[in-house]
């Protein structure tokens, strides 16, 4: 599967958050309080697809995603600029003025158009947006029709007709008319009329004074007619010729921090592997060579540069083969893990942001397809990244913040100024926890819970570990509770310790926490 980059960072971070799938039995306490007034099961569902976790043998969650690091985006090689083409069309007369009566052809003749595209030998591209513009400027004093047929755009079949009608115009004051035609869908052939041209539109031109004119055109020789097209913010699709030498320089960051709290600590993680792989969907061959590629955490000032011999050497990615709209890809692939790399330090730095630079070479040696490249442009050159952890890590104080939602209180009747915060820990991990009530702004009102004490469950991460619970009294005021309504929140924070950064804890499918807020009555809740 693949995700965005801000999704699989997040996910590093969220490894430390410790949540897992829900139990098949639930969690049922009898409590004294006012009732439950916020409960609920944190889990890594909360957090994290079910597609991007997998369970082993053993029940041991894995977290593994794929994410496009970047993507070498081609388009602008083949892309067709903005154009004019200019083109003027004498009456094959000498003399005059003659007499010319209506629906009498006076120009007709085959013509070519060369598109400006520099570096880049096309045959044929597929449209999927723009438009053609067309005007005609009338020098001749008569009522003409001009159809502009270009037999090689072509939509379902048919070809693209211009036709447009012109009024009388003059020497010193020509007529002009104008038209648009949408490029959406359309088939470009750009081999011209011998059919091994390239960049190069074939157009049939007839010119006849208009069938319904009121009166005969006064037509001199070396009258002309002037037909511009312009083509307006072509879009391509698929395009097939020669693509040209092209060098890029590629220096970027990708960032992914903007919309998501990174959780805060130390994260250390075993055993991770990491697969780079350049998958090239496009007709050309390619050389890249990375020079950097670094971890970057923006809270914490820290980076990690990666380090790995096989993934600095120059990549020599061969064209992918087009088999009648199939496209074949090919591969180059870099297998990465602790032993011949620093992977687990550039992912313990729960970057939000990776910095990238590399040279890029599209066809380094040149025409070797004889005009035959070819790209679909939904199909790029992307540079893949799938990273593979098992949750068997260990961290320092690493935090994890959640906010809860209040509804309003009026009618809750608290007995006393108490209230109390019950836990169920499933995972075998030690936790610190805070409450505190919060506005919509995040401004604090009250500091509930500070450092309280999560006992772990027992055990070592196992399946079919037992739990612990942990029961939290909290007093609070008059004023406290009457504040205790939407939009305000509690804002739960959960700092999570092994004991040591290296002694590795297993999170299994038998994981989870519980929690339930209530007030001073007897009631049963279950979460399950």
């Amino acid at each position: 599967m693949i995700i965005s980059m801000r999704n699989i960072l997040l996910l590093m971070g969220a490894v430390a958050m410790l949540w897992s799938c829900s139990r098949e039995e639930p969690t049922t306490w009898n409590i004294h309080g006012a009732g439950p007034v916020a409960f609920g099961r944190l889990s890594l569902n909360d957090m994290v697809a079910d597609s991007l976790l997998s369970a082993d043998e053993t029940g041991l969650w894995h977290l593994v995603f794929t994410d496009n690091l970047t993507d070498f985006n081609l388009d602008s090689v083949i892309a067709i600029p903005d154009t004019t083409i200019h083109r003027s069309f004498v009456v094959p007369l000498i003399g005059g003025p003659f007499s010319i009566p209506p629906n009498s052809t006076i120009i007709g003749l085959d013509d070519e158009n060369v598109l400006n595209i520099p570096q880049v030998e096309l045959k044929e591209v597929l449209s999927k947006g723009g438009t053609l513009q067309y005007t005609v400027t009338n020098y001749v004093n008569g009522y003409l029709t001009c159809t502009y047929t270009l037999p090689g755009i072509t939509k379902n079949g048919q070809p693209a007709v211009l036709v447009a009608a012109a009024s009388p115009g003059s020497a010193g004051d020509p007529a002009t008319s104008t038209g648009t035609l949408d490029l959406t869908g359309y088939h470009i052939d750009l081999t011209g009329e011998s059919g091994t041209s390239t960049n190069t539109i074939l157009s049939e031109v007839n010119i006849k004074t208009s069938p319904d004119a009121p009166s005969n055109a006064e037509v001199y020789g070396q009258d002309s007619v002037v037909i511009d097209l312009q083509i307006i913010e072509p879009l391509i699709s698929y395009a097939r010729g020669y693509f040209g030498e092209h060098h890029y320089e590629m220096d970027e960051t990708v960032s992914f921090g903007d919309d998501i709290d990174l959780p805060t600590g130390v994260l250390n993680l075993n055993q991770i592997s990491v697969d780079f792989k350049v998958e090239n969907n496009v007709g050309v061959d390619a050389r890249i060579e990375f020079s950097g590629l670094t971890a970057e955490n923006s809270m914490t000032s820290s980076s990690v540069a990666l380090v790995n011999p096989a993934f600095f050497s120059d990549m020599n990615i061969t064209r992918a083969t087009d088999v009648n709209g199939l496209v074949i890809p090919t591969y180059h692939e870099v297998s990465m893990n602790e032993v011949n790399s620093n992977v687990d330090a550039f992912i313990e730095t729960l970057p939000d942001a990776i910095s990238v630079q590399a040279d890029v070479d599209i066809n380094p040696l040149g025409n070797v397809s004889d005009n035959n490249d070819f790209i679909y442009t939904d199909k790029p050159l992307n540079a893949l990244m799938e990273i593979d952890i098992p949750l068997c890590i260990g961290m320092s104080n690493l935090t994890l913040e959640r906010e809860i939602e209040l509804e309003e209180a009026s009618d809750i009747p608290w007995a006393n100024g108490t209230i109390y915060l019950k836990m169920v820990n499933g995972f075998p991990l030690s936790a610190l926890v805070d409450l505190t009530m919060v506005t919509p702004e995040g401004t604090v009102i009250s500091g509930l819970l500070s450092n309280a004490y999560l006992a772990p469950a027992p055990g070592d991460g196992s399946t079919n570990q037992g739990t612990a619970e942990s029961v939290f009294a909290i007093a609070v005021n008059d004023s406290w509770l009457a504040q205790w309504a939407s939009p305000n929140k509690l804002l739960m924070s959960v700092s999570f310790n092994s004991n040591g950064e290296t002694e590795w804890v297993k999170l299994t499918t038998s994981g989870f926490i519980d929690f339930v807020i209530t007030g001073d009555i007897t009631t049963e809740v279950s979460v399950r």
